[in-house]
């Protein structure tokens, strides 16, 4: 017999499991927050800022030597950026919290080293082993 639903026995397990297990909201009497409110705290100048400043550079880094012009225009997006979270109450991106919590910024640079290593690896040495070693496509 063919089921109609799509629903497996054990996707209606999951559900029954996670309203017997997951807390009940309190009723304090508590408004949600609007939405206008929510985005007033979001700091979308912040946001602007930081996605030029990394758009540049990442366009400086696909071709260093024709796109070089990128390179200033990443620091002329930083500056401002560094300046405005350092001084919003609500940052994008909280840089006095990554600077006063050292523990924190060493797991982030090493999670960035980690992925950097396992691109270049994935990515770069089958194009390193064609262009210097002379190797076709599939011997790299």
């Amino acid at each position: 017999m063919r089921r109609l639903s799509g629903l497996s026995s054990s996707s209606g397990l999951g559900f029954v499991l996670a309203i017997i297990g997951l807390p009940r909201a309190k009723d304090d009497g508590e408004q949600p927050s609007s939405p206008k409110r929510n985005t007033q705290a979001f700091d979308f100048v912040g946001l602007l800022l930081f996605s030029f400043m990394l758009c540049c550079l990442l366009l400086f880094l696909m071709s260093p030597r024709t796109r070089w012009p990128f390179l200033p225009s990443a620091i002329f997006f930083l500056v401002p950026f560094v300046v405005r979270e350092l001084g919003t109450p609500q940052p994008f991106l909280d840089l006095r919290m990554l600077h006063s919590n050292g523990p924190l910024t060493r797991t982030y640079l090493r999670y960035v080293a980690t992925f950097f290593i396992i691109y270049a690896i994935f990515y770069g040495y089958a194009p390193w082993q064609q262009e210097v070693r002379g190797m076709s496509a599939a011997q790299a």
